[in-house]
């Protein structure tokens, strides 16, 4: 299972099209970090990885935080999820070494291939 963090509704379509293609199961997409956080609750050890923005409201109806993204990351950490890959897909350049479970970041674009950037990451990683 993968989750998906993201709140703009095109860039997350396009998101969950990409990991459909080179992932054989499910994707849950939440649109905020209170939702991301249940999720992520209840459906421990069922993640296999985690597609994470890094500007997304802190709850339903919210504005976007611009630090949710790595709030999330050190959640994660701080709850013992820490140990589950995450790969950044984010409009803006980051570099996120601090954490050793993000595996890369993605500087998204409408004109990248996604799905091309995420199967070099995961060939990168060992995991297809």
């Amino acid at each position: 299972m993968v989750l998906l963090l993201e709140d703009d509704v095109f860039k997350g379509s396009h998101e969950k099209r990409a990991v459909l293609h080179i992932y054989d199961g499910k994707v849950l997409w939440e649109k905020n970090f209170a939702d991301g956080v249940s999720v992520l609750r209840q459906h421990e050890g069922e993640i296999d990885w985690i597609l994470l923005d890094m500007f997304f409201p802190l709850e339903r109806g919210g504005k976007i935080y611009p630090k949710c993204g790595i709030k999330f990351l050190a959640e994660m950490e701080r709850s013992g999820y820490g140990n589950i890959p995450v790969i950044v897909c984010s409009t803006v350049q980051m570099q996120l070494f601090d954490y050793k479970n993000v595996l890369d970041c993605i500087c998204y674009s409408r004109e990248i291939d996604l799905e091309e950037e995420l199967r070099k990451i995961w060939k990168e990683q060992g995991k297809r």
